[in-house]
């Protein structure tokens, strides 16, 4: 809310960014519960911590930039079907497929760095990863709106 809160004007002249919020908080969430699973998991497979996030770094990466890709791409024509200007569906699917890629990144971070400072993984890593995936995710959608969408 405090953070909405900083973007209030942008919300007052692009209210379209408000129709279509929860929808890529939600994509987002998603995005970073897979990734922090899929992370937890291997970490308990795993010997040498730093070798490995180098490798799962890539595989994430590559994995992210496809889904954002494609979670982009759709929700542009959504927005479009739906009525949008063509910018506001632009300003929507690329800040989701920009905040995707940091949400995916996110659910692998977190759990890294809490196994490197011998913290269990299992316990806090999704709800960390959560917070800043939303931070992240907000921060985008709204900076992006408020660029491209107020006069």
């Amino acid at each position: 809310a405090l953070l909405t809160s900083f973007f209030k004007t942008t919300l007052q002249h692009a209210i379209v960014l408000a129709f279509f919020m929860a929808m890529v908080l939600g994509i987002n969430e998603s995005v970073t519960m897979q990734s922090a699973t899929l992370t937890v998991h291997k970490l308990h497979r795993l010997r040498d911590t730093w070798t490995g996030i180098g490798k799962a770094f890539q595989v994430e990466l590559c994995s992210a930039f496809f889904l954002a890709l494609t979670c982009g791409t759709i929700v542009v024509g959504v927005v479009a079907l739906w009525g949008g200007t063509p910018i506001s569906s632009l300003v929507i699917g690329g800040s989701l497929f920009l905040s995707i890629i940091f949400s995916g990144m996110w659910g692998l971070i977190v759990p890294y760095f809490l196994h490197l400072i011998q913290k269990d993984p299992k316990v806090a890593a999704a709800p960390i990863a959560l917070a800043l995936s939303d931070l992240t995710t907000l921060l985008i959608y709204f900076s992006l709106g408020a660029r491209f969408l107020v006069e």
